[in-house]
């Protein structure tokens, strides 16, 4: 197929939210918000470590007003209405989502006080997304368990707490920040109309050139989120692009890639039997600060193999019944993963500039080679039969879309990254 023709395909499906969220009768359930950590003891230990870092970091609770509220007595938040009401205070539910979270709560205990209701969907809907992956693929592998660390930068890990025998999958919520901002701007990126009664996608870069032209937040919010990655860990200030239907629905696919990949790869060492105790300060490259987390030092070898278990339980996932619908949701899905590995390659590069440490350290292998190492599995006969080829590869339209996107945003981003080095000189 050509660069420069039009991609007809059958038209997205509506997706109404990020999250799935199932309705169980509010009578099955319980009563106030519940937390694992009264009772698990991994979960105890994570809980305590959250604590501390956040009664130490109070920066980290400037634009948290539910942290904030969790910290100001030592039972935290106990009611589903204090719940919606401090997250109300962050412009982050609206009524009837807010009836949903309450829902959710009522049937799903929190892991700890310190875990983000919102973030901890996100993560269990991932995660579940995974778990009949998992189970065919690996049905002898550990069922881990899961919450967030806050390390200020974009950092998952899969480990084991001492003393204690189930693995878990951790990571910052900042994460979501990531994959949120730069999922968006690339999606925005993309021309998308209507042929048919089916939806077009042009791969053409010219095209992609020219719809930054005539939109050109699209730049400004994509060079806003890749300064704030690059100077302080995380793009968690940069401004929210709203999309349209179109772009919206080809964002939730695209999203739900990264972020189901980055669960999938930690629990790739999980199925591979990576996850061990292991204590050490720990340099966060988003923050310069070195911090005592648990974390596990991989070898470059085990990253790699993570990376392929990821995007295959990934894929499996999410063309589970093997329908054209499926299909194309593991389709782009895959283009997600790559895109991940394309946008720190980037970052890694412009965090050079600057002189900072890279995202990729001596225990991850620089983010090219990890794309490369994922371009060469696609072709591995295991994932050959997946049929993805059914569809053309949309690695290749993210691919262009970023492209196009940082040559049009180099001019204000070098003066940018200038002023900066300036300013810490």
């Amino acid at each position: 197929m050509s660069l420069v023709a039009k991609l007809a395909i059958a038209a997205l499906a509506v997706t109404t939210s990020v999250v799935a969220l199932g309705y169980t009768a509010a009578a099955e359930c319980e009563g106030s918000v519940r937390y694992l950590s009264e009772n698990n003891d991994p979960y105890r230990v994570l809980e305590g470590k959250q604590r501390e870092i956040y009664e130490g970091n109070t920066e980290l609770l400037d634009r948290d007003p539910y942290l904030r509220e969790q910290l100001a007595s030592k039972e935290g938040i106990q009611t589903f209405e204090d719940v919606v009401r401090v997250l109300a205070q962050m412009d982050l539910v609206d009524d009837e989502f807010g009836r949903q979270l309450v829902q959710f709560l009522r049937c799903e205990p929190l892991p700890t006080r310190f875990e983000s209701p919102l973030s901890f969907m996100l993560l269990k809907n991932s995660l579940e997304s995974l778990t009949a992956a998992r189970t065919k693929l690996y049905p002898n592998s550990q069922l881990p368990l899961f919450g967030s660390m806050p390390t200020g930068t974009i950092d998952a890990q899969a480990t084991v707490f001492e003393g204690a025998e189930d693995p878990i999958i951790i990571l910052d919520r900042n994460i979501y920040q990531f994959t949120g901002k730069f999922s968006k701007t690339i999606s925005a990126t993309i021309p998308i109309g209507s042929d048919g009664g089916k939806v077009s996608l042009s791969y053409d870069k010219e095209d992609m050139r020219r719809r930054l032209h005539d939109n050109p937040w699209i730049v400004s919010d994509f060079s806003q989120a890749m300064l704030f990655l690059v100077t302080s860990g995380a793009p968690n200030n940069a401004h929210e692009t709203l999309l349209d239907a179109d772009h919206n629905r080809m964002h939730a696919r695209l999203v739900n890639g990264l972020d189901t990949f980055i669960v999938g790869h930690e629990l790739g060492h999980i199925v591979l039997g990576h996850a061990r105790s292991s204590t050490h300060e720990l340099h966060m490259a988003g923050d310069d600060r070195d911090r005592p987390i648990e974390v596990v030092d991989h070898s470059q070898e085990d990253e790699l193999a993570a990376d392929q278990v990821g995007l295959r339980l990934l894929v499996t996932s999410q063309a589970a019944t093997g329908d054209p619908g499926d299909l194309l949701d593991a389709a782009i899905a895959a283009a997600g993963s790559d895109l991940f590995f394309k946008l720190l390659d980037l970052a890694d590069q412009y965090r050079l500039k600057i002189g900072k440490p890279t995202f990729s350290d001596k225990a991850h292998p620089p983010a090219a080679s990890r794309s490369e190492n994922l371009d060469r599995y696609l072709q591995s006969p295991e994932m050959a039969g997946i049929g993805l080829n059914k569809f053309p590869d949309f690695r290749l339209l993210t691919r262009n879309a970023l492209e196009v996107l940082v040559e049009e945003s180099t001019p204000s981003l070098d003066k940018a990254f200038a002023d900066y080095r300036a300013a810490k000189h």
